[in-house]
């Protein structure tokens, strides 16, 4: 193991000389570090004679001072098949900064979902002036810690790392990660910039590396019924103009023209609010609501239905309870307003509480039991709806990705046949994930073209399905 002290950094700046450092790992895998006087370091990662990767690390805010060995540290650890580059200092005002190039002749995969959905994944921008975090805003709702490259090299940054990745914006031409101890990474007693750069024969390789120790793979599949069969949903046609008659017309005119039953799920406007998790059953909407969930079933359709992880503040008395117990998404000072595309006014249910997460299964395996619903399709799922910045009941350094986490784990509690939208270092789990929704036109721009590009994406993160 090389350590390199940012004090040596420092000494070496004072004198305006260049250090080169060659540290050897296994197999012809080898990095160069050359130190100019000033600014950031040069670092060539190779493999045999071949420069795999190129860039430049070490600078950032506070960057050109000089430090002890308290204020920070660099260290580079060979692995058994690359290094791990580790930045760490418990000085919270510092920022780390390293910085990859983008070669003509090599791609690269992996990287965030987005709206416009690029592919390979060099012609995309990301600002790095915002957080690599889950979020409802461009799509951002499955963005792991993993680039992949052409030339059989990966990176995979440390999930405690509080990540900005800034692409082609601010720093044209390359890769950056940044780590900065600001909100939403927020009551971090240190600033952490650690990731592996793992480098295998070719792409494929690489890959198959990275499923084996970072990624991981589904433990099993979905209901085969989820791809035989069609997925119905009375948002595409209703919107949020649904009751008993209208589903029940849906589903019949289905079956009028001969289709495959397969799933008929209830979409929004269902609930008597937001977060009730119970039918309205007033007149006008769905009073008789056990009588059409057994017909749909003879007509040969299982029922699913739209939930979402939030309590609008007047659905009483799911909110009050919330609030007495603690169940929802809080910030520093103990606020818990959140606002998410259906209300300004609500709750995120923080599902990083046992409690609180027990309390959301619970009311949904009622609705399994009666009116007799199948499963679930689960929305939202991001970091940004409840009060920003949020605290969480984990390990800080774990926010605000892991409430992703949590509640993705909570939802694959419900079997086969559900789906969710958010991602976060959940690949082992066997459920499906869907895009989000895509609009009416050809291009780039969330349209059709960016279900290919997508499906890549989230395939190249551990997603097939």
């Amino acid at each position: 193991m090389a350590r390199l002290s940012l004090a040596l950094l420092g000494i070496i700046a004072a004198y305006h000389t260049i250090y080169a450092l060659e540290i050897s790992g296994s197999g012809g895998r080898y990095i160069i570090l050359i130190f100019p006087g000033h600014g950031k370091a040069t670092t060539i990662f190779k493999y045999g004679n071949e420069t795999v990767l190129r860039g430049y690390i070490g600078y950032g805010k506070n960057a050109k001072r000089e430090y002890n060995n308290e204020d920070g540290m660099l260290t580079v650890t060979p692995l058994r098949n690359g290094f791990n580059i580790k930045w760490e200092t418990n000085q919270t005002d510092f920022e780390f900064k390293d910085c990859f190039e983008f070669q003509d002749d090599v791609h690269w995969f992996g990287g965030p979902q987005r709206k416009q959905q690029h592919w390979p994944l060099e012609k995309m921008e990301i600002d790095g002036s915002e957080a690599y975090v889950l979020k409802q805003l461009d799509n951002f709702s499955v963005a792991e810690y993993y680039w992949l490259t052409s030339k059989g090299v990966y990176i995979h940054v440390n999930e405690r790392t509080p990540l900005f990745v800034d692409q082609n914006v601010h720093e044209p031409g390359k890769l950056c990660f940044i780590a900065r101890a600001q909100a939403p990474y927020i009551n971090r007693t240190r600033v952490l910039l650690e990731y592996d750069v793992i480098i295998e024969d070719n792409a494929r390789e690489a890959h198959l590396h990275a499923i084996k120790n970072v990624l991981g793979k589904p433990s099993g599949h979905p209901n085969p019924k989820m791809v035989k069969e069609p997925i119905w949903t009375t948002w595409a046609k209703y919107k949020a103009k649904i009751n008993d008659s209208i589903v029940l017309e849906f589903a019949e005119g289905i079956r009028k023209q001969n289709y495959s039953a397969g799933q008929l799920e209830i979409d929004d406007a269902w609930e008597k609010c937001y977060g009730a998790q119970e039918f309205d059953t007033s007149p006008e909407k769905f009073s008789d609501i056990e009588n059409t969930i057994k017909k749909l079933k003879e007509l040969d359709f299982r029922v699913t239905l739209w939930v979402h992880p939030f309590v609008d503040d007047d659905c009483h008395p799911r909110s009050e309870e919330g609030k007495k117990n603690g169940y929802f998404v809080k910030d520093p000072s103990g606020g818990d307003r959140a606002t998410w595309w259906n209300g300004q006014n609500s709750h995120q249910i923080d599902f990083t509480n046992p409690d609180a997460a027990k309390w959301y299964t619970e009311r949904l395996r009622k609705l399994q039991k009666n009116p007799g619903i199948d499963a679930f399709k689960f929305d939202a799922g991001e970091t940004n709806y409840g009060p920003q910045p949020s605290v969480y009941n984990i390990d800080p350094e774990l926010v605000p990705n892991a409430l992703s986490k949590h509640y993705v784990e909570t939802c694959a509690q419900f079997g086969d046949l559900i789906e969710v939208r958010s991602a976060w270092r959940t690949q082992s789990l066997p459920i499906f994930i869907r895009m989000i929704d895509k609009d009416s036109n050809w291009g780039i721009d969330n349209g059709l073209y960016t279900l290919v590009t997508t499906l890549f994406q989230m395939n190249l993160n551990g997603y097939p399905m």
